[in-house]
């Protein structure tokens, strides 16, 4: 199974879902963690569109904040 975890908005969020990585890997078979573009850009807010367009193909979210956001955001859209 492929697991997607979609952090909330803050980048201090990049400590916890750093932590998520190593646990998640002894449950599924593919772990992807999204790492924002507003982390780098030091924008405030993340992008809700260009993001949703990141996220892979998936059989589980797991989504903390405004990572809730953005998976519903995604998922409306498919």
């Amino acid at each position: 199974m492929k697991i997607v975890v979609l952090p909330g908005n803050n980048p201090i969020n990049k400590l916890w879902v750093d932590s998520m990585e190593s646990p998640l890997e002894q449950l599924f078979d593919q772990v992807t963690i999204l790492q924002y573009a507003h982390w780098e850009s030091n924008e405030e807010l993340i992008d809700l569109t260009n993001e949703s367009r990141r996220i892979p193909d998936r059989d589980i979210i797991l989504a903390k904040s405004a990572g809730v956001i953005l998976a519903l955001k995604a998922i409306s859209e498919k």
